[in-house]
C-alpha cells in the first residue's frame, strides 16, 4: 500500500517536560567543515553560560560532566560543526530519569537553522558514550536530541550505553557513517545499587544510515524504537549484520519504523533487516515498513526473525508481530523459532518475485535442545499477495513442533507453491479454518491438494474460501491489499479466532473480515455528509493535495479511514498525533470523507 505521508509533531515525554526547570544552560559553537557560511566561532576562554559567550570545543563538556546538576544543558549552536567531537565517557550521578541532563541546539545570533553537526573520525572512539569505567555504577538520565551525528566511516559508535545506564532518550538524530548507529549493551559487575542491565532507553524520530556493522545493538528493559528509518546499515559484512539487532531485554517495543537495504554486499541485500536473539518477555513489532529493492536479495535477505542465534539457552515470550508491512524479501518474511504463544497478525506480506520465499514461518529454523519449544503459535488476519513464486514458495508454514496452533482468517494469493504447509497431525492444531486464497497457475492449497482435497484429507478448513481476494490495487507501486467493498474477505473471517483488531489497530466489529484489515462500508445518505465535528478540522479545504489534519488529543491512537463518495474505503492508518499530513495527490477531483475513531467525520473536496 502506498503509504501516506505523516508529519509528526511528537509531545516530548513528560517527564522531559517536568525536567526542563534546568539548573544552567552551557552555550557550544564552532565552525568546522559544512558550518553555515555566517557562523562565529566560539571561545574556550568564555564562560559558556550565554549564547553570546560560547565555549568552542566538546572537549569542555568532558570536564564538566561529573559535575552537572540535574536539568542542565549542554547546548550546540545550529548550524555549527565539530570535527573530533567525542567528550570521552559521560556518566553523572546527579541526574534523573524525571529530570535528566539535555544534550540539544539552540539558535545562535548569526542565524543558523541546521542541525549541528558533531563528527568523530577516530577509529574504536564512540561519540556519545554514557559509561563509567571500571564495575558498574547506577546513573540515570539523559536525552540527546536534535542533532547530527557523523563517523565519516571510521569511528566506533555514534551512541554507546553500558554499565547500567538508564533512562537514555535519543531523539531526532541524524546518524550515519559509524560502526555501529547505536550500541545499548550490558554491565561489567555491578557494584551495589547497580545491575548488569540498561533500562529504559527510547530511540524516537531519528535517522540511521550507512553504518557498516549494525544500525541498532543490544537491547534494554523498557526499550522503545519508534518513528525511525534504518537504510544501508550492515554492509560491511552479509548474514550476521542488520538494520535492528534486538538481543536482550523485556518490555521492549519497535513500533512505525522503517527498514531498507539491509546488509548490502555488492549490490544485494545479505542480512536480516530486523533480528532478534537471546532471551526477552514482552515483545511488541508493530507497524513497521520493512522492505528492499525488488531482485536485489539473496536467501539471507529475511524481513523479521524472532529466533535462536547462541549456544545459551534461548526464548521468546509474550511475542507479538503485527500490522508490519513487508516487501520483497527473500527465504522468510516474517519468522519465529523458541517463540511460545507467539501470535502474528494483520501483517501485508507482499513479494512480485517471490522465488523460494515463506511469508510466514513457524519456525523458521532448527532451535538448540536447550532453547524454548516453538508452540500454541496463533497466525491470524494476515494478507499475502505473492508472485513469480515457485515450487517452494508458501505463504504459512506452521509445523514441525509444538501443538495449540492457530492458523485463521489469513488470505493468502499466489501463482505457485502451497498456500499452507502444516506437517504436524491434526491434533496438534487447535484451529485452523476461515481462510481464503487466490490460487493461480499451479499454485495449491497445501500439500500439493486444492481446498477440497486438502479440507477433505485434514479436517482443517470447512469454511474456508477460493477465489478472487478483490483487493484495491496490490502491485508495484501501490503495494494497496485493502479488500473493495464486494470483496468475499469481508465478514467471513473467524467468529472466534480472529484478531480483535486489523491493520491499522481499529476494532473488528461483528463477524471479522478476513486479512489485514477490516472494512467499514459507509452509508453516505446517514448524515456523513457536511458533517464537521468540533475535534476534526483540516486545511486546505479544498486541497490539491495535501490536507493537514488536525484532532484533539483524545483521537491519538484510533484509526482513521478515507472513504470516497460510494462510501467505498480507500486508505486506512492510525493517527499518531493531533497534527499530520494526509496525501490525496493520487485521487481524482472529487468528494471525500476521513472517519477518525467511530464518531468523527470530516468532508474533504478534492479540487
Amino acid at each position: 500500500m502506498k503509504c501516506c505521508k505523516l508529519i509528526l509533531t511528537l509531545t516530548v515525554l513528560a517527564f522531559l517536560l517536568s525536567g526542563n526547570a534546568h539548573a544552567t544552560d552551557y552555550f557550544i559553537c564552532d565552525c568546522a567543515t559544512g558550518a553555515d557560511p555566517n557562523c562565529i566561532v566560539g571561545n574556550d576562554a568564555n564562560d559558556g553560560l550565554s549564547p553570546t559567550t560560547p565555549w568552542q570545543s566538546t572537549s569542555m563538556v568532558g570536564s564538566i560532566i561529573n559535575t552537572l546538576q540535574a536539568g542542565d544543558q549542554i547546548l550546540f549552536a545550529k548550524g555549527g560543526s565539530w570535527t573530533n567531537a567525542a567528550m570521552g565517557n559521560l556518566y553523572n550521578f546527579n541526574s534523573t530519569g524525571s529530570n535528566p541532563i539535555v544534550f540539544d541546539s539552540y539558535t545562535p545570533s548569526w542565524g543558523g537553522s541546521a542541525k549541528p553537526i558533531l563528527s568523530e573520525s577516530t577509529v574504536d572512539i564512540n561519540l556519545f558514550s554514557f559509561v563509567d569505567g571500571g564495575d558498574a555504577d547506577h546513573d540515570e538520565g539523559y536525552v540527546v536530541r536534535n542533532l547530527d551525528l557523523r563517523g565519516n566511516g571510521t569511528a566506533q559508535w555514534a551512541v554507546f550505553a553500558y554499565n547500567d545506564a538508564d533512562y537514555i532518550h535519543l531523539e531526532n538524530l541524524d546518524i550515519q557513517g559509524f560502526e555501529i548507529g547505536v550500541h545499548c549493551a550490558g554491565a561489567n559487575p555491578p557494584n551495589p545499587g547497580a545491575d548488569y542491565q540498561n533500562q529504559h532507553m527510547t530511540l524516537l524520530n531519528s535517522t540511521i544510515i550507512d553504518c557498516s556493522g549494525q544500525g541498532f545493538l543490544g537491547g534494554a528493559d523498557y526499550l522503545r524504537i519508534e518513528g525511525c528509518h534504518f537504510e544501508n546499515n550492515g554492509f560491511a559484512q552479509a548474514i550476521f549484520n542488520h538494520n535492528i539487532y534486538l538481543s536482550n531485554g523485556n518490555h521492549v517495543v519497535i513500533r512505525n519504523n522503517e527498514l531498507y537495504r539491509s546488509a548490502v554486499v555488492d549490490g544485494m541485500a545479505h542480512g536480516t533487516s530486523l533480528v532478534v536473539h537471546g532471551t526477552l518477555d514482552d515483545l511488541l513489532i508493530e507497524g513497521n515498513y520493512v522492505h528492499e529493492d525488488a531482485g536485489f536479495v539473496t536467501g539471507h535477505a529475511w524481513g523479521i526473525a524472532v529466533d535462536p542465534g547462541y549456544d545459551s539457552a534461548e526464548s521468546f515470550t509474550n511475542v507479538i508481530i503485527r500490522g508490519n508491512l513487508l516487501v520483497n524479501m527473500f527465504n522468510i518474511g516474517i519468522g519465529v523459532t523458541s517463540a511460545p504463544g507467539a501470535i502474528i497478525e494483520n501483517n501485508v506480506i507482499i513479494n512480485e518475485s517471490s522465488g523460494d520465499l515463506v511469508a510466514i514461518a513457524a519456525p523458521d529454523r532448527l532451535r538448540g535442545d536447550n532453547d524454548a519449544e516453538t508452540t500454541n503459535v496463533t497466525v491470524r488476519n494476515n494478507s499475502i499477495y505473492l508472485r513469480n513464486a515457485n515450487v517452494f514458495t508458501v505463504g504459512i508454514s506452521v509445523g514441525d513442533e509444538g501443538n495449540g496452533h492457530v492458523v485463521a482468517s489469513n488470505v493468502i494469493s499466489l501463482d505457485g507453491g502451497n498456500g499452507f504447509e502444516m506437517n504436524l497431525i491434526d491434533a496438534d492444531y487447535a484451529g485452523v479454518d476461515n481462510n481464503m486464497m487466490e490460487l493461480l497457475n499451479n499454485a495449491n492449497w497445501g500439500a500439493g491438494q486444492d481446498l477440497s482435497s486438502w479440507s477433505m484429507s485434514r479436517g482443517f478448513d470447512l469454511q474456508s474460501l477460493t477465489g478472487d481476494p478483490q483487493f484495491t490495487s496490490p502491485g508495484a507501486p501501490d503495494h494497496n491489499l485493502i479488500p473493495l467493498s464486494s470483496s468475499p474477505l469481508i465478514d467471513a473471517g473467524h467468529p472466534t479466532l480472529s484478531s480483535s483488531i486489523d491493520n491499522t489497530g481499529a476494532p473488528r466489529i461483528g463477524v471479522a473480515d478476513i486479512g489485514a484489515y477490516e472494512i467499514f462500508t459507509v452509508d453516505i445518505s446517514e448524515g456523513l455528509v457536511g458533517l464537521e465535528w468540533q475535534v476534526v478540522s483540516c486545511f486546505p479545504n479544498p486541497t490539491n493535495d495535501q490536507i493537514h489534519l488536525i484532532s484533539d488529543n483524545s483521537m491519538v491512537g484510533t484509526a482513521y479511514t478515507i472513504y470516497n463518495c460510494m462510501g467505498q474505503s480507500l486508505m486506512a492508518g492510525k493517527v499518531v498525533s493531533s497534527e499530520m499530513v494526509l496525501d490525496l495527490g493520487d485521487y481524482s477531483a472529487g468528494i471525500y470523507y476521513v472517519v477518525m475513531g467511530v464518531d468523527q467525520a470530516i468532508k474533504v473536496i478534492k479540487e
